[in-house]
Formats: C-alpha cells, structure tokens, sequence
C-alpha cells in the first residue's frame, strides 16, 4: 500500500463530516472496501484512488503523496493563535 493513504482517506472523510456510506455513495464502492482500505486491509487499484481522490476533492498525488501529510497539518493550524499563515 502506498505509505499513509489509508490514514489520509480516513482523516479526509472525517474532516469533511463524511460517513462510509456517504463515502461509498459519491465513490460507488461498497463500505466494506473503503472500511478495508482506510484499515489497511486492502489495497486500492489505482481506480478507486482516483475515485477516492475525487470524491474527497483532493488530487491523486495529494492522496498519495506522503508531503501531502505534512502539509494538511498546517492546513489544520488556520485560525489558531499565533498562526501566521506563512
């Protein structure tokens, strides 16, 4: 499995206040297979990453990409004290 996908699915689709099945409806994928995916247990084709990808309103690379972690991070610090926006 692509390093973190999993995790960044499942934080993206509670960021966005997404059930599995609203999930499994936008995707047309079944909430087992996004269950099993967002648990590690099943690795997405590269189909269903761009499904997901779509779907949560994100790029492929910013599905997959391990930076992509590391930069929703700040995305997550907007509005806090002391954050600058830089």
């Amino acid at each position: 499995m692509i390093s973190g996908v999993n995790s960044r699915i499942k934080k993206l689709r509670q960021q966005q206040a997404l059930s599995l099945s609203d999930l499994a409806e936008l995707t047309k994928l079944s909430r087992v297979t996004i269950n099993r995916i967002e648990n590690g247990k099943q690795n997405p084709m590269p189909r269903t990453i761009r499904r997901l990808a779509k779907a949560l309103g994100v790029s492929v690379q910013g599905l997959t990409s391990e930076e992509a972690e590391y930069y929703q991070g700040f995305e997550s610090l907007e509005g806090t004290p002391g954050h600058r926006g830089h």
